[in-house]
C-alpha cells in the first residue's frame, strides 16, 4: 500500500556538491573589510585586557584563590589575543574578503 505512493513521490536532490559555502568577493566593499578589521582589533583589545589582568593576578599573586582557573583563563585569553591579532593582520594584507554565500531558496 505504501510502495505505490513512495514511487510516485520523486526525490529532489537539493545539495550542491562541490560548491563551497564561502565565496571570495573582490575588495569592492572596502567598508565591509574595514569593519572586519575593526572587529578583530576590538576583540584583540578585549582579550589583551583579560590576559593582562589574569597575568597580573598570577604574577603578583593578588588574592588568587583559584590559581588553576586563573591560569586557564590566562592561557585562553592569550590564545584569543593571538588569534585575533593574526586575523587582523591577515585581513589588512589580503586583497579578497571572504563573504558567506546566500542560502539558496528552496521552492
Amino acid at each position: 500500500m505504501m510502495e505505490p505512493q513512495l514511487k510516485e513521490v520523486g526525490l529532489i536532490d537539493t545539495s550542491q556538491a562541490g560548491k563551497s559555502v564561502f565565496k571570495s568577493a573582490p575588495t569592492g566593499s572596502a567598508s565591509a573589510r574595514r569593519l572586519q578589521i575593526r572587529e578583530s582589533v576590538s576583540w584583540s583589545i578585549c582579550f589583551g585586557i583579560v590576559a593582562a589582568i589574569t597575568g597580573a593576578l598570577l604574577i603578583y599573586r593578588i588574592g588568587v584563590t583559584m590559581s588553576v582557573i586563573t591560569s586557564i583563563m590566562f592561557c585562553f585569553s592569550l590564545a584569543g589575543l593571538l588569534f585575533f591579532v593574526a586575523k587582523g593582520i591577515r585581513l589588512s594584507r589580503s586583497q579578497n574578503v571572504v563573504v558567506p554565500s546566500e542560502v539558496p531558496h528552496l521552492n
